[in-house]
C-alpha cells in the first residue's frame, strides 16, 4: 500500500488515472473510501490523488493537538513529495477549511477549488454535537447507538427516509478495517474548533465553487452564503433536499459540477 513520509507525517495516498492533477481532500473523520465512487469517473480525465488526512484511515495519527494549517501543510508536503507543482483541489467539510488555508498561504499550488459543504468556521451547534459524540464513545456507549445520533445532523430527511439506510450507514462505518483512533478524532476536532480565517478570506483570489445542501443541519446553507460574501472569486450552488453529506447523497451531481468547473475557462 502506498505510503509516503513527508517531513512531518506518514500519509497514505493513492493515484488514479492521468491528466492534470486533481486532489480530493477528506473531511472530519473521513478516509479515502469517501471518494470511492468519484475516482473511476474522474480518473478518466484527471490524475486523481486521494489520501487520508493526518489522524484518519491509514495515515499516521500523531499526538494532538492538530491545526487546519498543519493539515494544509500535510497536503502541500504530499504534493511536493509527488512532484506535483499545482493542481485542482476538491475539499469536503473540514477539507474546505484545508483548501481555504492552502488558497491563502500557498495560492500558487491551487488552480481551482471546489468546496463541498463549506463554511468559514464550525458552528457552535456542530461543535457541540461532535464533542457529545466523543463523550458517548468515551463513556462506553454502544458505538452503533452513538453513530445513530449523528446521522440526522449530516443526512437529509429525504435520504434517511429510505428503508434500512441508517442501519447500512452505521454498519459500513463500524466495519471499516481502519477505525479512527481517539487521538486522531481529538486532533481533527480541535483543528476544526480553532479555525477561523474570516478576516483574511477577502485576500483569496483562487476561483472557488461552493456546493451546499439546502437541508444541511451541520453546517447550514447560511454558512456557505456567508463564506461566499467574504471570498473574492466564489460561486455558490445550493442543492435542494440534500444535507451535509453531498458526496453520498448526490454523487453524480457533485462529480458533474467538479468536472464542469475544472474544465471551464
Amino acid at each position: 500500500m502506498p505510503k509516503i513520509q513527508t517531513k512531518n507525517i506518514e500519509l497514505y495516498y493513492e493515484i488514479h488515472g492521468s491528466g492534470f492533477p486533481l486532489i480530493l481532500v477528506c473531511g472530519f473523520t473521513n478516509q479515502i473510501d469517501l471518494w470511492k465512487n468519484f475516482i473511476p469517473k474522474l480518473a478518466s480525465k484527471y490524475q486523481v490523488i486521494v489520501f487520508d488526512n493526518r489522524g484518519a484511515g491509514r495515515s499516521e495519527s500523531s499526538p494532538p493537538p492538530y491545526t487546519i494549517d498543519q493539515l494544509a501543510d500535510d497536503t502541500i508536503d504530499l504534493m511536493n513529495e509527488l512532484n506535483i507543482e499545482k493542481a485542482h483541489m476538491v475539499g469536503f467539510s473540514m477539507g474546505t477549511l484545508i483548501l481555504q488555508s492552502i488558497a491563502h498561504r500557498h495560492a500558487e499550488k491551487i488552480v481551482k477549488g471546489v468546496l463541498i459543504a463549506p463554511f468559514a468556521s464550525l458552528p457552535s451547534t456542530a461543535l457541540m454535537q461532535a464533542r457529545s459524540m466523543s463523550k458517548l464513545f468515551g463513556a462506553g456507549v454502544d458505538p452503533a447507538l452513538a453513530l445513530e445520533t449523528m446521522l440526522p445532523w449530516v443526512y437529509s430527511s429525504e435520504f434517511l427516509s429510505t428503508p434500512q439506510i441508517a442501519e447500512k450507514i452505521v454498519k459500513l462505518i463500524l466495519s471499516s478495517p481502519y477505525p479512527q483512533t481517539p487521538e486522531g478524532f481529538s486532533g481533527q476536532l480541535e483543528a476544526l474548533a480553532s479555525f477561523d480565517m474570516s478576516d483574511r478570506l477577502d485576500q483569496i483570489e483562487t476561483p472557488l465553487l461552493l456546493l451546499a445542501g439546502e437541508d444541511d443541519l451541520y453546517t447550514p446553507l447560511y454558512e456557505a452564503e456567508k463564506l461566499q460574501k467574504l471570498l473574492q472569486n466564489a460561486t455558490l450552488k445550493a442543492i435542494p433536499k440534500v444535507g451535509h453529506m453531498l458526496p453520498i447523497e448526490c454523487q453524480d451531481l457533485v462529480i458533474g459540477e467538479i468536472d464542469a468547473f475544472c474544465q471551464s475557462k
